[in-house]
């Protein structure tokens, strides 16, 4: 049996989950100060709850009479998320050959060719994580305007992965004149959405390269 102090500094929804991996039956109370139950929640839920502003006792207790000392529970309580907003982009994975983040005159951007992986973040207005919401990625490529867009679901922390699997060559529109080669690209833009809304984010275009031709010295 473990107790919390929990305080709200003023009236906030929070989604509340006592995620229990055990095999044995938790249970989280939620009482007053002066120890009036005011709620039971099972385990493994996920529960929207007003809190007003005031000091809350919580306690995890087996209702089982049982326990795992090797598996540890998490109360994870925050304050409820609105509408995704914006995304932060941690990476674009792609084709081991050109995969990085590069400058070919045009500012930092992602390097694609093939396919891509996008790990990133969802947040509200306010900053705080989006869990279990849809985030979608739209490319188009230069050759016929060809959109590709693809979807997931973020987690718990407001994680997600888009992979797109295949994507038509570059046309080759730009060219770059590094050291001992010439690099020929295209800049595409990605736009994340979610829920039909168009999201703010960090990364707004892509180098899709081509191909790249020797340039003796």
């Amino acid at each position: 049996m473990d107790w919390i102090i929990f305080q709200v500094d003023e009236e906030k929804t929070f989604t509340v989950n006592l995620n229990n991996p055990s095999s044995a039956n938790y249970q989280l109370d939620i009482f007053d100060p002066e120890l009036n139950a005011l709620a039971g929640l099972g385990d493994n839920t996920n529960y929207s709850i007003v809190f007003p502003a005031g000091t809350y006792l919580l306690r995890v207790q087996s209702t089982s009479l049982e326990h795992d000392a090797d598996q540890k529970y998490t109360l994870d309580i925050r304050e409820k998320a609105k509408e995704g907003k914006s995304v932060v982009i941690s990476n674009i994975g792609t084709d081991d050959n050109v995969e990085g983040y590069i400058d070919y005159g045009y500012g930092y951007k992602y390097r694609i060719k093939n396919f891509i992986n996008v790990k990133g973040q969802l947040f509200d207005e306010n900053g705080i994580t989006v869990p279990n919401a849809n985030v979608e990625a739209r490319i188009v490529a230069v050759r016929n305007d060809k959109v590709y867009m693809e979807s997931s679901t973020t987690d718990r922390n407001g994680n997600f992965i888009i992979e797109i699997p295949s994507i038509q060559e570059a046309a080759g529109k730009y060219a770059y004149t590094a050291p001992a080669s010439h690099h020929y690209f295209d800049i595409i833009p990605i736009v994340f959405l979610s829920n039909g809304n168009v999201l703010d984010s960090n990364e707004n275009s892509l180098y899709h390269f081509a191909y790249s031709t020797y340039r003796p010295h």
